[in-house]
């Protein structure tokens, strides 16, 4: 009695080899059939050959290079990636494709490495590769002519250096060109006269400022220099409302919407060739006027009063002061 009932206590302890063994081949078989599955839905065959599984070294290189392109290419099409509507899209397709989204996805792994295959895709990838990476370099630079001395330039971007080759001449070197750089121009000796003024470059603009400083060949591509200058003002006195429309030749940038913002001044059309001209609204009382260092042809308008200022200068530092009660009365 004591070794039977010692034979059953160790018959109930040993370990159930067998179920579990059952267990896992139940559990390979529902796999193999939701495999079977998916590649029925995706017009898939059941077995893949050996050679369609083998990725050659040409394959993984040209692979390699095509993720290289992608990555520096997501900056390009962020927002497109973070739009809402587009995440959500993403969410949505497993639950609306289900078991189709997994065949889908095998699909496009085999269309992607048949097409690693094609020489000719692989010089293309490495064509746009090569652009892509010369865009995130410390290479490009942009100088920079001020006017007078406590002239200088800046960037919001803390990355940007700034160098001074000489007297008023500054030299700004850019991380890379994956964006546009704001830069500002600040008069700190008199900087009670005076706003900075700003100019946004766009990539075309810098690449074109960096091949300019290019000996002899940089002669096709303009000046090596960009003369830039802070924004002065013109005093105005009027009692009652009126208009100032000024006309000639601005500096670079003064037309970008930074600039023009906060200043009650807005674009219009030139009666002169090669000029450029700004119709500026004057407040009641004492108002100003924004404008960089140069000479501009004004008209004053209030009224019915039409009054030409030719050849007025506006200098770095106080100007004289428009009145306009005086030259255009009512």
């Amino acid at each position: 009695m004591e070794v039977l009932g010692e034979s059953q206590a160790g018959g109930d302890t040993q370990p159930d080899s067998e179920t579990e063994k059952a267990k896992a081949s139940s559990d390979d078989a529902l796999l193999a059939a939701l495999r079977g599955f998916v590649r029925r839905a995706g017009n898939q065959p059941e077995e893949k050959t050996e050679d369609q599984e083998k990725i050659s070294g040409f394959q993984a290189v040209v692979l390699l290079v095509f993720v290289l392109d992608a990555v520096l290419l997501y900056p390009e099409f962020q927002s497109w990636f973070e739009n809402p509507l587009f995440k959500f899209a993403l969410k949505m397709a497993p639950w609306l494709l289900g078991a189709t989204a997994f065949a889908y996805s095998e699909k496009a792994r085999a269309w992607l490495l048949t097409q690693c295959r094609r020489p000719w895709l692989a010089v293309l990838a490495v064509l746009l590769l090569v652009p892509l990476v010369v865009l995130r370099q410390p290479i490009f630079s942009v100088k920079v002519r001020v006017g007078a001395d406590g002239i200088s330039p800046g960037c919001e971007d803390n990355r940007v250096a700034l160098r001074q080759l000489e007297d008023r001449l500054f030299l700004l070197t850019l991380p890379d060109l994956a964006k546009p750089y704001k830069i500002s121009i600040t008069d700190h000796h008199n900087d009670k006269f005076s706003r900075p003024s700003s100019i946004t470059l766009g990539r075309f603009r810098v690449a074109r400022a960096t091949i300019a400083q290019i000996p002899v060949v940089g002669k096709l591509f303009g000046s090596p220099e960009l003369s830039l200058a802070p924004l002065y003002r013109v005093y105005t006195v009027s009692n009652k409302d009126g208009y100032i429309d000024v006309e000639g030749v601005f500096q670079e940038g003064f037309f970008q919407q930074d600039s023009l913002t906060g200043s009650s001044c807005s674009p219009i059309q030139s009666n002169k060739r090669e000029q450029r001209a700004v119709r500026c609204n004057i407040g009641e009382g004492t108002d100003a006027l924004m404008l960089p260092r140069g000479w501009y042809d004004l008209t004053l308008f209030r009224e019915g009063c039409k009054k030409p200022l030719t050849h007025w200068e506006v200098k770095a530092g106080e100007n004289e002061t428009i009145d306009l009660n005086k030259l255009c009365p009512s």
